[in-house]
């Protein structure tokens, strides 16, 4: 389908053709008793070949769900496609319908004639919630799917929402209230929906650009959120230009939305860079804490879009704490790693609250191994900068990893993480890594557990909103964007469990 110039198409990227389920996997050892449950996770899986494949671009695949679950020592593991509008119009055309948005198409292309005008990939976001099976990605609203068959039910709106809304959201672990968002053109819409999905909040602010704002953080008082350089072009896509771009004339600005109140605050501040994920936010008196991994320019600069596609479209990326002060409008700030790392997690107990550890996939440095993957996962103390790496032999490009709370555990670190691997000598999935909080040293002497999975590639590099007991109920759900699920071949993984020894 792809070409060896782009990695999207390629290796741990290479997209599947298959939907299916596979029951009473082989496990090998023993999986952690307490380790019962269900991980949802979103995969950007073109089911056509791209009409420009050179130019295709990760973010914009169509979405595959991937159901792995685990309970009683016995895993299974389930895939299908998200069956949007513009991925059924595709399926009745028999070929792609959209050309590239992220990289642009070089030549115009008109809207198809086959299908709506603006294709919505469904692929960034899967989270269980109010006992819908929700998908989320920012070019819509939300997509509800079976749980159990994982087919697609329709569109949601929440009661009464009609634009985008954001692939990232957080669930209060007050009181199970879903806080969201929505980019849309110049301005920022915030929202909040009752566990029972109902919207109770929204409230729209103006912004002045067109921002990407993938993801943000919130504390019990406050919505916080970043616009960087990275803008959406629209014109410059019906031009045949890249969908996503840099202005270098364009501030980073903190924006500070107070809950209860709706008042708005904004500090510019005095260097451009970008954001690409958050880890958490927590308030200490008058001060804000934000922490989250920031990089020095995301999406290609306005003076590069005529000049040859790179590669690549990312950049290395470091864990960093933002001190606002509410009161006086001045922030500090400090780099807390030189590793470049991504898809940052915490215990998912703690949203808006204070946390020590995050998780994340790494490369032990401040680059990328090859072909912009991480090689390793890393447990970081963020008081203390001491990070910890594990890397099982001969696996490579980790997913997101989430941290999954062991049951009536009360610490912070007192469970497991779970992890997507790929094997390139085989071209397979060591599927899920799981540690009782990350050993203290190299897993290479801890004990390992493993659950076969008949997977070529079921294979991510995002990230997630956590872990659902569905033998226990809700907990949470999570949402991971560009996994490449693929049970083309019924060859074996590993879902691995380490534990200290």
């Amino acid at each position: 389908m792809g070409t060896e110039s782009n990695i999207f198409l390629n290796g741990p990227h290479a997209p599947s053709a298959v939907e299916g389920r596979f029951d009473d996997l082989p496990v090998i050892g023993s999986l952690p008793s307490g380790l019962s449950g269900a991980w949802y996770t979103m995969s950007s899986n073109p089911l056509f070949p791209p009409q420009m494949p050179e130019r295709y671009h990760w973010f914009e695949g169509d979405g595959m769900i991937c159901a792995l679950t685990l309970a009683n020592g016995r895993a299974s593991v389930a895939t299908r496609w998200v069956e949007s509008v513009s991925l059924l119009a595709e399926r009745r055309a028999g070929r792609a319908l959209y050309g590239p948005f992220v990289n642009g198409s070089v030549i115009p292309m008109p809207p198809p004639a086959e299908g709506p005008p603006t294709k919505s990939p469904a692929n960034t976001t899967a989270m269980m919630f109010a006992d819908r099976l929700f998908v989320f990605s920012e070019e819509g609203l939300p997509h509800v799917l079976d749980p159990e068959t994982l087919q697609t039910l329709g569109q949601f709106d929440f009661g009464s929402i009609q634009g985008p809304v954001s692939a990232h959201g957080r669930v209060d672990p007050d009181n199970g209230d879903l806080l969201f968002y929505g980019a849309v053109g110049p301005q920022l819409i915030w929202y909040r929906a009752d566990r029972n999905a109902r919207l109770l909040e929204s409230q729209a602010f103006a912004t002045g650009q067109p921002y990407v704002v993938h993801d943000f953080a919130v504390t019990p008082g406050y919505a916080i959120f970043f616009t960087t350089p990275t803008i959406v072009d629209i014109e410059g896509v019906q031009r045949g230009g890249a969908g996503m771009v840099w202005e270098d004339g364009l501030p980073a600005t903190i924006w500070l939305l107070e809950r209860g109140t709706g008042k708005v605050t904004s500090i510019v501040m005095p260097e451009r860079f970008a954001i690409t994920h958050f880890l958490n936010a927590w308030q200490e008196g008058n001060e804000i804490v934000v922490h989250g991994n920031r990089t020095h320019q995301w999406a290609v600069a306005r003076a590069d879009i005529d000049k040859p596609l790179k590669p690549g479209f990312f950049y290395p990326a470091f864990p960093w704490e933002w001190r606002i002060d509410s009161r006086a409008g001045t922030v500090r700030e400090r780099q807390i790693s030189t590793v470049n790392c991504e898809f940052a997690r915490h215990d998912p107990r703690r949203v808006g609250r204070r946390v020590r550890y995050g998780y994340y996939a790494a490369t032990g440095n401040e680059g990328f191994g090859h072909n912009w993957l991480f090689d390793r996962i890393m447990k970081l103390d963020i008081d203390s900068g001491a990070a910890v790496f594990s890397r099982p032999e001969g696996l490579t490009a980790p997913s997101e990893t989430i941290f999954v709370p062991r049951p009536g555990g009360v610490k912070e670190d007192d469970g497991w993480t779970m992890t997507l691997w790929w094997n390139p000598a085989v071209d397979r999935t060591a599927t899920a890594t799981g540690t009782r909080a990350l050993p203290r040293s190299s897993p290479a002497g801890a004990r390992r557990r493993y659950a076969a999975l008949p997977c070529r590639s079921v294979w991510c590099r995002t990230h997630g909103e956590g872990w659902l007991r569905v033998f226990g109920r809700i907990v949470s759900g999570m949402h991971i964007p560009g996994c490449y699920p693929e049970l083309i071949r019924l060859q074996w993984r590993h879902v691995t469990s380490m534990l200290p020894p």
